[in-house]
């Protein structure tokens, strides 16, 4: 039998709500606007596809992907030298029993939103230098894996402050679908950010199932599993819409968004490889693209694929979209009840 919540129970699941329908008002708003922009942009990238020759989108694409591979492999560590990962997850540690069971928990809330615009904006005069703070730490990655480092840094600390990792191929898909949606516009922008969702609503859900506690699902507010299996359907419905262009890469998952335990068997290592192939030939395209527009916007010559101010601009997308979702997750998380 389901308990009622109590007052402080109450308070915390209306501060919860609260901040995460502030958070949706505000990506809508992000979203929008880029809608209202899309014919332009879409002009720019239609020029940018006639003036930049195919081999240096090619090359450029290609140099992205091995990039991604040899961070991904061999980088991690050496980012992680940038930044105290036990302190952030100290600090994370320590906003979620505020958040959980504190008697301010919009407060904790606030605190972990002002901590990740100060890393943004370290992040960003980091991006605007092409990485050299990154050298002084003795990584010494050549060009376009030193500026994804820069890029990614960014992203791991977000993700940190908030309770997530990023070393799984889970979330390694769910960081380069994230860029993806960052340098996207209009739709796609949207249904990117639809499946970010979902993706990291079925990681969460998951693990708290395979932490054998069940009942922080139903102790505070019964209807938020049904109504987020709800919502879950309808998503995944809208993306495997056959016009939609996305069934190609929902395969991970489930038909009604219920839990693959209720559906069927996880995914095979190969198809998960797959899945991550797929992803970071989508990520490579879309950072690439991003690149050549932000230069020839700003009038820049094509010689040399990163330059500083285009990397500030790229920089700066990600970053924010990234503290976007990465609150909405833990909020969309935090909303199923206290410890998960």
């Amino acid at each position: 039998m389901t308990e009622k919540m109590n007052p402080q129970q109450r308070k915390r699941q209306k501060a919860l709500r609260k901040q995460l329908q502030r958070l949706e008002k505000l990506e809508n708003k992000e979203l929008e606007k880029k809608k209202r922009n899309i014919a332009r942009v879409e002009a720019m990238k239609e020029k940018v596809r006639e003036k930049v020759p195919e081999k240096l989108k090619t090359t450029l694409t290609a140099a992205f992907y091995k990039g991604f591979e040899t961070v991904f492999e061999k980088g991690t560590a050496a980012i992680e030298k940038t930044y105290d990962k036990e302190r952030l997850e100290a600090m994370y540690r320590m906003n979620q029993d505020m958040t959980d069971y504190g008697n301010r928990p919009e407060k904790a809330l606030k605190e972990m939103e002002k901590d990740i615009r100060r890393t943004h904006t370290a992040g960003k005069g980091m991006a605007a230098a092409e990485g050299t703070v990154l050298g002084l730490f003795g990584i010494g990655l050549p060009d376009i894996p030193l500026f994804l480092a820069v890029l990614l840094k960014g992203v791991y600390e977000t993700a940190l402050r908030y309770g997530f990792s990023y070393d799984s191929r889970e979330e390694k898909i769910y960081v380069l679908n994230l860029i993806c949606a960052a340098l996207s516009e209009g739709e796609e922008k949207r249904k990117y950010s639809l499946y970010l969702d979902l993706q990291g609503d079925e990681m969460d859900l998951q693990r708290a199932l395979a932490s054998g506690d069940f009942s922080h699902f139903s102790s505070e507010d019964p209807m938020e599993c049904k109504e987020r299996q709800k919502e879950a359907g309808e998503k995944t419905e809208e993306l495997r819409k056959p016009d939609s262009g996305w069934s190609y890469i929902l395969e991970d998952l489930p038909e009604d968004g219920r839990g693959q335990e209720e559906t069927e068997e996880a995914l095979s290592e190969q198809d998960r490889e797959v899945l991550y192939q797929e992803a970071l030939e989508r990520a490579s395209e879309t950072l690439s693209a991003a690149m050549l527009t932000a230069k020839f916007v700003q009038g820049i010559p094509l010689v040399g694929a990163v330059g500083s101010v285009a990397n500030l601009s790229v920089y700066a997308r990600i970053a924010d979209f990234a503290g976007i979702k990465y609150q909405k997750r833990f909020l969309r998380k935090k909303m199923l009840g206290p410890g998960i």
